[in-house]
């Protein structure tokens, strides 16, 4: 399932097969036992699906559990540091809060992850998977194993950038996010 150049994946969950079969929810990575990665669905998508701005984390963390009501999922728990981000960047007005944007009817910012998916990596202290701390964006970039993952994912929900879009803002996986924008096309 590909998008058009002129839309996004709509406000709500993504239904995707291109790395593991629809009825399966999780796949293990790498060699070992146990693998060092693991990639979980569901995928979501907040806002609108034509953006003139687009904000995305790295994957779905640890907060942002799919038992919340929808709306509350994404950046759940960083909401805040994200509103002084958007607000910094003049994205936001003083008065708004990125919470309000995140809902069905939002006609200017889309959010999401660049890995739709939930990424977690082994660690070995807990005997358990993470999906914050130890450079784990960093990490799982660098491993061979995951390239097929990344471009598949990349290449499903990122490939087709709607025409209006004017700005990307990735945020990076640091406990005190930092921000990388990508102007697109002039304002």
């Amino acid at each position: 399932m590909g998008f058009s150049k002129s839309s996004f994946p709509k406000h709500g969950w993504i239904r995707c097969s291109r790395c593991l079969p629809e009825i399966e929810k999780q796949l293990f990575l790498g060699s070992g036992n146990p693998p060092p990665w693991k990639i979980e669905k569901p995928n979501g998508s907040w806002g609108t699906s034509n953006p003139l701005i687009i904000v995305l984390g790295f994957s779905r963390g640890s907060n942002q559990k799919s038992t919340l009501p929808y709306d509350e999922i994404v950046f759940a728990g960083m909401r805040t540091q994200l509103t002084k981000i958007l607000q910094k960047l003049q994205l936001l007005d003083k008065s708004d809060f990125v919470g309000n944007r995140i809902n069905a009817e939002e006609t200017l910012f889309h959010f999401g992850s660049l890995f739709r998916c939930s990424v977690s990596m082994r660690d070995r202290k807990k005997s358990d998977y993470s999906k914050s701390g130890g450079g784990i964006l960093e990490k799982f970039v660098k491993a061979k194993e995951n390239d097929l993952i990344a471009e598949n994912c990349i290449n499903q929900h990122l490939g087709s950038i709607p025409e209006r879009t004017k700005l990307v803002v990735m945020l990076n996986s640091c406990s005190k996010y930092q921000v990388t924008c990508e102007f697109l096309r002039s304002w």
